[in-house]
């Protein structure tokens, strides 16, 4: 039911001191509404007209005019006071040493700033000393002094940067302070090459290798420019005898980096190896740092996340060492969707196991380790065949590999994202199609090699809607157009990049090959390199010695290639990795074949050449007996048919040169002709 009579703003005895504690402006205000509701309630019409012309004459909007309407009837003259203004008014009533105390306290509470309320409320009640306060404030009309009410308090209280910064750390705060915005726009390909780690958020078999399912771990490389993840490898989580398990380390940072210079190259005016410094971290001052200055001249560079572990309050305690995440944020925004894209597969994690880990994957856990398990008691040779036909809830290692593999490739060829910098560099691509339902596009540029006749045509069909589009390059379009700028570290500098300590001593099988085994070499199959002969770094083939024992380099991240050293460390050149061929094709059959036969003859070559003067005293006993045999016949070379004889002294000097022929022991003349 409407009120349509005048509220009742008068001020009670019991009211008088409160309102005497009221700001003029407030009293201001109560005054006017009084008088403004009096002429609302005396006036004619309707009601929200009368409280709308009021609203004009007191400057306020008409619905505020009927919530003040209705305070009144309900709350008296509190329902016109404006409650802000007596909120500042008391506020200014508190001292501000008061409320650097009260910041203190809440960011002293690790949990709870309430609780830093209800302390200085029982602080007061107990007649404690309140900074800021020379006497004890005395108790407002809500039983506690003026301004002290929980929603001011909480005005009051540290912001969400402080109370980060000072209950967790620095670094849990980075994220509510002010950033650095920077730009792709002017940055060429190989200029910022970022090094991680990541832990794939799912469980894989590794038959032969390990009896439970494993978490796989991945050391990878983004060009920041092209955003085009352009090296990676993955190793499983293997535990090893005494409990600890396979972890990535330097190690493995090294064969990346020198992966990355060798095969995708560095800008001769400089590069940026942006690194961390856990895992995939280059160390100051490290052999490996200085190599790579030597190697290059100086043009790449290492720079390193600062380590964030100071105090926030001076002589305090110092914090966990970390880096900053913000540094490679572009590499873990990649990492996001690769994750979301192989969320499909089986055996999943969760992206944080405490938190959202499937409660099913405890099941699936148990059998597939009671599978592995069991098939594990049989001989190798049985092993991978069984576990081919058995079922298991989670896939073996080549499958997530290949899936991994296929999620990357799609990464790299996305054209519908929205990295930034690229319509700054101009990286897009104009596109046409003749028919607005044809969904092939083709390359504008193509229209060029058309006759002129053809262009015309086809330029007067793509002006409809819907047959030309402007479309951004793909992260690997703009790899590939740049990377042509890059230089590749030569070869033989990496056996000082890798350091003695990589090296593997090993001599050549019987087939002359080098073997190198290892489940973090393509998925536990041991890998083949046939070495008989070497390509030097100058293009010159070198053969090697079976009996000698060579300093090898295998790199998982490069694992076609094995760089070959002497005994001593002096570079030699790269062997090949052997793929095997199907029979089915041919063509690559006959490049084997072809290979093969190259190394023989690198192989014959030492004999040919120490048994060449065989070869020719042979020759030269051809020759002469021919000469021989000409002179008996008349100048008939030697055939099938028997020597005829002129007479007895030619039949006599024959068989004194056949004596000589056959070592000089009597012969059978007619046996022999």
């Amino acid at each position: 039911m409407k009120r349509t009579t005048a509220p009742d703003l008068s001020i009670p005895d019991c009211d008088a001191a409160e309102y005497s504690n009221l700001p003029v402006e407030c009293k201001r205000l109560h005054l006017a509404w009084q008088g403004e509701f009096q002429i609302v309630a005396s006036g004619s019409g309707r009601l929200e007209d009368r409280l709308k012309a009021a609203a004009e004459r007191m400057g306020v909007r008409p619905r505020t005019a009927r919530r003040k309407w209705d305070c009144a009837h309900n709350c008296g003259w509190r329902g016109v006071i404006d409650q802000r203004r007596e909120r500042l008014a008391a506020e200014s009533n508190v001292p501000p040493a008061f409320w650097e105390w009260v910041k203190a306290l809440c960011e002293a509470e690790n949990r709870s700033c309430r609780q830093a309320w209800a302390r200085v409320v029982s602080l007061w009640r107990a007649g404690e000393p309140i900074p800021g306060y020379e006497v004890s404030p005395h108790s407002g009309l809500s039983g506690l002094p003026d301004g002290w009410s929980y929603a001011n308090f909480m005005r009051h209280a540290p912001t969400k940067y402080e109370l980060k910064a000072a209950r967790i750390g620095p670094s849990a705060a980075a994220t509510d302070r002010p950033l650095v915005l920077a730009t792709r726009a002017g940055l060429p390909v190989g200029k910022i090459y970022m090094f991680d780690d990541v832990w794939h958020d799912v469980l894989v078999n590794f038959v032969g290798v390990s009896r439970e399912a494993l978490r796989p771990i991945e050391m990878c490389c983004l060009d920041l420019a092209s955003a085009s993840k352009v090296f990676y490898g993955m190793l499983p989580r293997v535990k090893r005898e005494d409990g600890t398990h396979q972890q990535l380390s330097e190690r493995e940072m090294r064969m990346l980096v020198t992966a990355v210079l060798t095969q995708c190259g560095y800008r001769a005016d400089g590069t940026l190896l942006t690194v961390e410094h856990g895992t995939a971290a280059i160390r100051q001052g490290s052999t490996f740092a200085a190599a790579l200055d030597t190697c290059t001249g100086g043009a790449v560079r290492v720079v390193r996340g600062g380590i964030q572990d100071a105090s926030l309050v001076l002589g305090g305690w110092p914090g966990q060492k970390r880096g900053d995440f913000k540094l490679k944020a572009a590499l873990e925004s990649i990492h996001g969707l690769a994750h979301n894209a192989l969320g499909l597969l089986p055996g999943q994690t969760g992206s944080n196991s405490r938190e959202n880990k499937p409660e099913k994957l405890a099941g699936m856990e148990a059998y597939n380790n009671k599978l592995l398990r069991q098939i594990e008691q049989l001989p190798k040779e049985r092993m991978l065949a069984i576990a081919e036909k058995l079922q298991f809830p989670m896939l073996h290692w080549q499958d997530y590999c290949s899936a991994v593999s296929d999620v990357y490739r799609w990464l790299e060829n996305r054209t519908m994202h929205d990295l930034e910098g690229w319509e700054e560099n101009g990286w897009t691509a104009q596109e046409y199609r003749l028919d607005e339902s044809d969904p092939k596009w083709l390359p504008a540029h193509s229209l060029k090699a058309l006759p002129p006749e053809q262009q015309d045509a086809a330029l007067a069909v793509i002006q409809r809607p819907g047959c030309m589009r402007v479309r951004k390059l793909s992260p690997s379009e703009v790899w590939q157009q740049g990377k042509s700028e890059l230089v590749k570290l030569r070869p033989e500098h990496v056996p000082t990049l890798l350091g003695e300590d990589l090296a593997q001593r090993k001599h050549l099988d019987r087939h002359h090959c080098f073997v190198v085994e290892g489940h973090d070499f393509g998925g536990g199959n041991a890998l083949r390199f046939p070495a008989a002969r070497v390509r030097n770094v100058l293009g010159q083939d070198v053969v090697l010695d079976p009996r000698h024992e060579y300093a090898v380099f295998a790199n998982p991240f490069d694992s076609a290639q094995l760089y070959v050293c002497d005994a001593d460390m002096r570079y030699i050149g790269i062997a090949k990795r052997q793929i095997a061929v199907s029979r089915a094709d041919i063509d690559a059959m006959h490049k084997a074949i072809g290979k093969a036969q190259h190394d023989r003859v690198a192989l014959d070559a030492p004999l040919r050449a120490r048994h060449a003067a065989e070869a020719e005293d042979r020759a030269e006993m051809i020759d002469h007996n021919e000469q021989v045999f000409a002179t008996i016949t008349g100048g008939t070379a030697p055939g099938k048919k028997r020597i005829t004889v002129k007479d007895d002294a030619a039949m006599a000097e024959l068989s004194e040169l056949v004596k000589v022929q056959v070592g000089g022991g009597d012969a059978d003349l007619d046996e022999l002709m």
